[in-house]
């Protein structure tokens, strides 16, 4: 299910406040997309993925911590993917590291793509001063995707 909801009487400092208050109660995603309404005010409009068993009390927290007086359902469909985790060992500058990616597959289970989990990166990236966040993300990616469709592939730069 996907709640849509907009409030302008909240600041952005209760934005993050109120997105962990909703997780708590059971949303699986919170998406909040600052916009500007008649009269030039701010405000922000949420979009809340959730399963359907937990609409309630989520639209109760949603009330009491903006005030919002209602609550949109959208009605949509959604492809979901099989994904699993695995863990794959990176060493930089003499140092391993356990990271974990996420393989997603088709309904035939064939792999179609990864992503390197974000906090694993930012760990190592914050340990490193080699690579920054997105080379250290762009290579592991790229080596991990390598393996699994079993290519060599070789890029020449001139440079």
């Amino acid at each position: 299910m996907l709640l849509m909801f907009n409030v302008d009487n909240i600041t952005n400092e209760q934005v993050p406040f109120v997105i962990e208050k909703l997780m708590k109660k059971g949303a699986k995603n919170v998406h909040v997309i600052p916009s500007i309404t008649k009269k030039g005010r701010q405000e922000h409009i949420f979009l809340v993925d959730l399963p359907k068993a937990n609409v309630e009390s989520v639209s109760n927290e949603i009330v009491r911590e903006t005030g919002t007086i209602g609550i949109r359902i959208l009605k949509e469909d959604h492809i979901s993917y099989n994904y699993e985790f695995k863990k794959v060992k990176v060493e930089l500058d003499s140092k391993k590291y356990d990271l974990k990616v996420k393989l997603i597959f088709n309904k035939n289970q064939e792999f179609l793509a990864l992503k390197a989990e974000y906090e694993d990166i930012r760990l190592i990236a914050n340990q490193s001063d080699i690579y920054s966040f997105n080379e250290l993300k762009t290579i592991v990616e790229s080596e991990v995707t390598k393996k699994i469709i079993n290519q060599n592939i070789k890029v020449n730069l001139e440079i």
